[in-house]
């Protein structure tokens, strides 16, 4: 279901409304995942499998979650003059044969 309907006609207040809510929902699963690593045990010499999924989820925390979180959240600030600015300067290094 979308949030909002995609035409021509979307106000940015409101898309970066339902960004704050989307990041809202990706907070709430971090936490969920903190609490879960908690009760998982720390990584030793020895295998144990609990650990490694620990492992896994703390991975999908500190890699992925905090990277999108961060981004929404400054997505869902970001003014139209500072959309603009990022677009010119991507822009800009794209006719220039982009990043070496």
């Amino acid at each position: 279901m979308n949030p909002i309907e995609v035409n021509d006609e979307v106000n940015p207040d409101e898309v970066q409304r339902v960004l704050l809510r989307v990041r809202a929902r990706l907070h709430e699963s971090d936490t969920d995942l903190e609490q879960l690593c908690a009760t998982l045990p720390e990584p030793t010499e020895g295998f144990d499998a609990r650990a490694e999924l620990r492992g896994t989820l703390q991975c999908v925390r500190t890699d992925l979650l905090e990277d999108a979180l961060s981004t929404l959240k400054a997505a869902s600030r970001r003014t139209e003059e500072e959309w603009r600015k990022l677009f010119e300067e991507r822009s800009q290094i794209v006719s220039e044969g982009g990043v070496r």
